[in-house]
């Protein structure tokens, strides 16, 4: 099996699963089954070795690809960039990107979704606390990015917006298969539904609603009752058992939108100047 000669390196919130999506359609492309393998990350999957890491690709295809947007958390490892050059010199590397305040607020209703973070924890008191937190700095584009650039050639760093991949999609993903130097669509072989990571209504489950999913109690009910009853009852139940994400806690407010403006203009501007894109 190959090593993968495409690497989708983040950034969190900012598309990858949608883009991993589109690429899988393309008949030149083999984009791996488990979408993050987190394999240059020290304390993730590199150990598993390179025999591992070749076994998720497939002969026989022009690209061989894999997105792990944990490959943009410095935070986490700060030497993924290079154990990536040093072992596929000659790979292309695509950096996703957004509005740097809209993946921040994006990225903190993930925090509550998995439980990282209290449901009634408020973005705003994180922002006061600690600007530079980690959530942050994923949203600082250039500091992300610049290992890459230590050890990458531009030309090997396609950067894609997230706003452009949702508003013109065929144009966006006929550009990324020129920087990969295959065919381009005449026209997208999927529809909406394809389209990921569009949810905007998450919803934080309490203890008490994962535990009836995790002991297959609902699935258990499911079985016994009417779909239709079941469907009725769930929609009484679900909103006394869960919380919507779509509150205020999640909103960051102008002040903090402001702090954190302020905090990352060096780092946008340095971003611009090496992209073209304006986030400033």
């Amino acid at each position: 099996m190959p090593l993968p000669n495409l690497i989708i390196i983040g950034a969190m919130k900012c598309g990858t699963t949608s883009l991993h999506q589109y690429l899988s359609h393309h008949s030149d492309v083999f984009m791996s089954e488990t979408k993050e393998l987190d394999f240059f990350i020290e304390s993730r999957n590199f150990k598993k070795g390179v025999e591992w890491y070749k076994q998720q690709f497939s002969d026989g295809f022009l690209v061989n690809g894999e997105a792990s947007q944990n490959y943009t958390k410095r935070e986490i490892d700060d030497q993924v960039a290079k154990r990536i050059f040093d072992m596929i010199p000659d790979a292309k590397l695509i950096y996703m990107v957004r509005d740097p305040i809209a993946r921040i607020q994006s990225h903190f209703k993930d925090l509550k979704t998995y439980g990282y973070v209290e449901p009634n924890r408020d973005i705003n008191d994180v922002v006061n606390e600690d600007p530079k937190f980690s959530m942050f700095m994923t949203s600082y584009y250039y500091y992300q990015i610049k290992p890459y650039l230590d050890h990458f050639s531009r030309d090997q760093i396609l950067f894609v917006q997230l706003e452009s991949l949702n508003k013109s999609t065929l144009e966006v993903m006929n550009g990324v298969f020129r920087f990969l130097g295959i065919s381009e669509w005449k026209s997208l072989p999927f529809g909406g539904d394809d389209k990921l990571n569009a949810s905007s209504s998450k919803t934080v489950e309490r203890p008490m609603m994962k535990s009836l999913r995790d002991s297959g109690t609902i699935e258990a009910v499911k079985k016994l009752i009417p779909l239709g009853l079941f469907r009725g009852l769930r929609d009484i139940i679900h909103p006394l058992v869960s919380t919507s994400l779509e509150m205020k806690t999640n909103q960051l407010s102008p002040d903090s939108i402001k702090i954190l403006k302020e905090t990352m203009q060096d780092d946008l501007e340095k971003f611009k100047e090496v992209s073209g894109i304006n986030y400033c």
